[in-house]
């Protein structure tokens, strides 16, 4: 630190520095020493390391260089060390507490900024953000460094920053100078901030506060970046956050790309009458990208972003704003639902599958899937948010129908399925048994079963669904009748006075798989965390875990009302 050191004695401490460094990289992984530096006050020591730069100024050299980049590894490596510190329970707890700190965190997020040394600063920027995203694992957390310590305005400048050095170094590259390192460093920055975001937004008291910020357009518009591929995920993960629990005016920027007026809380005061679907609003944006999610390995992009659609019918139900949801359908945001419902891919329309009388059919979807369900691609969670999606989207929006009804070869396949969950086959059981006559001869095991077991809230919701179509659409009425008919015969027979006791225990079973199921996909940001409700309590509620044993029968009985309903609406009665 003395200005008058020389070159032997600064690179004598740059070693001792880095042995220090690898020991303490090495310890503090434990949660013991993680919460010791806090609490014996030496997170501090840290941050004064990193931010501290040498007064000494030795001359131009090949060995000068190699010392003063060492220091600034070094610095990138304690970071690091702060960032392993934040990750601590206690310490998530704590730190907020300390303003001092909180402002060398987003101090972190401007270093470098229009000085031309960006990209030397690129690491330490991204240690800020993952602290701060370290941190916000808990509602309490989040709303203290939202609303008390400011981090979001700080990252918003950091992504917005970031955002344009990758456009800037993308327009390097086209015109064929390489920018591929800037590039890779603004993501992994960017990975960062859009994380950080992610965490702050689970917190229900901080969403409104980041849509007034005015991330979502950013957020949104990251989707439309390719080489920031490895974000988009959590990205419409922010924005399935954000349209949740009812955040209405969330909903109307997501889906109309504007501004809702000043001090208005309410959109259905709004007069969206004339609003109209436009080219690059974050709704449109999210459904291109879901569009060109078709790789069998991008089920959970297909299933987050129909997600993202589900929240918006739903919020603008609770709003009371049919117009909006209105708008949902004429930015094609019926087909995600379907493809979330049913599991069947996206695919592009075949050339010679286009129409020759001009008429736009398909390709005004541009997209053609009315395919068998493939294996893998359903979740039940999944599937019933976006069963109910469609029921409100069909009741709020009569138009809706026709374009619904059109994907029936799949809708019903699905339903097919949903409501023979859990029934018993009686060839299925014959097949099964010469199995495993024969697996005993040859001694070897069968495969564990595959299917997957639907409740009876799910299967009462198909019902709804099913009944909302063929009410309005005779033609769909017509093409069900001979495929689903049978099956509410099996149904009426299952759930009569005689099976009850048999039902409620396969009700059981269903919705203990759905509550696995829902955990499983918990962790892979995959699935709600909402359980099974009906139709008016899934919109209503946020409730985790399946029904009770006395609920199972309860939803027995609802199941067959729903059953005898929907018989009557197919055959005209």
């Amino acid at each position: 630190m003395s200005p008058d050191v020389n070159l032997d004695s600064f690179s004598e401490s740059i070693e001792v520095l880095e042995a220090v460094v690898g020991a303490l990289e090495y310890i503090a992984e434990n949660d013991t020493i993680q919460r010791v530096i806090v609490s014996q006050d030496q997170l501090t020591t840290l941050l004064d390391f990193v931010d501290h730069r040498p007064t000494f100024a030795p001359p131009a050299s090949d060995d000068t260089t190699s010392v003063t980049d060492a220091y600034a590894d070094i610095r990138k490596r304690i970071s690091r060390i702060v960032t392993l510190v934040t990750m601590n329970d206690s310490n998530m707890v704590d730190i907020p507490k300390h303003v001092d700190i909180m402002t060398r965190f987003k101090q972190w997020m401007t270093l470098g900024l229009h000085t031309g040394k960006e990209l030397e600063e690129d690491e330490i920027r991204m240690s800020g953000a993952l602290c701060i995203g370290n941190l916000a694992r808990s509602d309490e957390a989040c709303r203290a460094l939202v609303m008390d310590h400011g981090v979001a305005d700080a990252l918003l400048a950091l992504l917005t920053m970031e955002m344009e050095r990758v456009k800037a170094g993308s327009a390097l590259m086209a015109a064929g100078t390489s920018a591929v390192n800037e590039i890779k460093s603004c993501v992994k920055v960017i990975h960062a901030v859009v994380g950080a975001f992610k965490n702050l937004s689970i917190a229900v008291a901080d969403r409104k506060v980041l849509g007034q910020l005015g991330i979502i357009k950013p957020i949104a518009g990251l989707l439309d970046i390719e080489v920031v591929q490895p974000v988009h995920f959590p990205c419409i993960g922010v924005l399935k956050n954000l349209c949740a629990g009812g955040n209405e005016l969330n909903a109307f920027r997501i889906i109309t790309g504007l501004e809702p007026p000043a001090n208005e809380t309410k959109v259905a005061k709004l007069d969206i009458s004339s609003v109209t679907p436009q080219s690059k609003t974050p709704l449109t944006k999210l459904i291109k990208h879901i569009w060109k999610a078709t790789g069998d390995n991008l089920t959970n992009v297909r299933n987050e972003g129909g997600r993202v659609i589900v929240n918006l019918v739903r919020t603008s139900h609770l709003a009371g704003a049919p117009q909006l949801i209105n708008v949902v359908v004429q930015s094609s945001g019926i087909t995600p639902l379907i493809q979330i419902v049913t599991g069947a891919l996206l695919t592009r329309v075949n050339e010679d599958q286009k129409p020759t009388d001009g008429s736009q059919n398909e390709l005004h979807h541009h997209v053609h899937f009315d395919a068998v369900p493939s294996d893998g691609q359903v979740f039940p969670v999944v599937q019933n948010e976006g069963l109910v999606a469609l029921i409100l989207m069909a009741n709020a929006v009569p138009t809706s129908i026709p374009i619904i009804t059109k994907y029936h070869a799949s809708l019903i396949a699905i339903s097919k399925k949903i409501l023979l969950s859990g029934l018993p086959d009686v060839e299925k059981e014959k097949e099964a048994a010469v199995e495993v006559a024969r697996d005993s001869k040859t001694g070897l095991q069968p495969p564990p079963s595959e299917e997957v077991l639907y409740s009876d809230e799910v299967k009462v919701n198909c019902c709804l669904f099913l009944g909302v179509l063929a009410s309005a659409d005779a033609t769909f009425a017509q093409i069900a009748l001979p495929e689903i008919n049978p099956v509410l015969d099996k149904l009426t027979k299952w759930t009569s006075v005689s099976n009850l006791t048999a039902a409620s225990a396969v009700s059981e079973k269903s919705a203990l798989a759905y509550k696995e199921a829902a955990n499983r996909g918990s962790a892979t940001s995959i699935l709600s965390r909402t359980g099974t409700k009906s139709v008016k309590r899934l919109v209503h509620s946020n409730v985790e875990g399946g029904p009770s044993t006395a609920e199972s029968v309860e939803e027995g009985l609802r199941l067959a009302e729903a059953v005898k309903r929907l018989k009557g609406v197919l055959e005209r009665k």
